[in-house]
């Protein structure tokens, strides 16, 4: 079940967004999209797998638009403004449930990574150069493509090996899109959720 598009203040101007799932769950959950520069936004497929396995775990979902996508405001800012942004959806369903957790896929997954306070956190297939040097303490789902040359397992491995709080999870013959793994991506982010939330 999905609400209609809204907009909130960001720091650079108004952010869209768009909530679904349980409306009245007293859990959130934010979705951050892939790269706005190569068409990224919160209507992606990925994030759609997110929030329906968000949405089975019984949690309201809220995805948004970065800064200078579809109807926010702004201008792309190589990421250090789009934690800003992260943080302004953060604040707004904080303000509307008893407790919020994030994700985010690909350059999506690298903001979440940065998002402050020590929240539960699902990063699909970040690249390893954009993972916060903290992620805190609390569970952290890293869900990578087999056979993806962007975030590539085996780098994301040797960047968390010393993570004793962060699952890395290999989905088969995946790439950085997930294809024919998607249906297991929404599982592994329903699974996930339901046990640490």
């Amino acid at each position: 079940m999905m609400s209609g598009i809204e907009t909130i203040n960001g720091p650079a101007g108004a952010i869209e967004l768009l909530q679904g799932g349980d409306a009245e769950s007293r859990r959130g959950i934010v979705v951050c999209h892939p790269h706005p520069l190569y068409g990224g936004n919160m209507f992606d497929g990925v994030v759609d797998d997110i929030c329906s396995g968000a949405h089975e775990a019984g949690l309201t979902c809220v995805r948004f638009n970065f800064r200078g996508v579809g109807g926010s405001e702004g201008t792309h800012d190589q990421g250090t403004g789009e934690v800003s942004d992260l943080m302004s959806v953060m604040t707004w369903l904080g303000e509307r449930t008893d407790s919020t957790c994030v994700a985010g896929y690909s350059f999506g997954a690298g903001i979440a990574s940065h998002c402050a306070g020590d929240v539960v956190k699902i990063l699909v297939a970040p690249p390893a150069t954009m993972l916060a040097e903290e992620l805190g303490s609390m569970p952290v789902l890293v869900i990578a493509g087999e056979l993806d040359t962007i975030a590539p397992p085996l780098a994301l491995e040797a960047r968390l090996q010393h993570a004793d709080n962060v699952t890395l999870s290999t989905i088969a013959e995946a790439d950085h899109f997930f294809g024919n793994g998607r249906s297991v991506l929404k599982r592994e982010v329903s699974d996930f959720l339901t046990r640490h939330l």
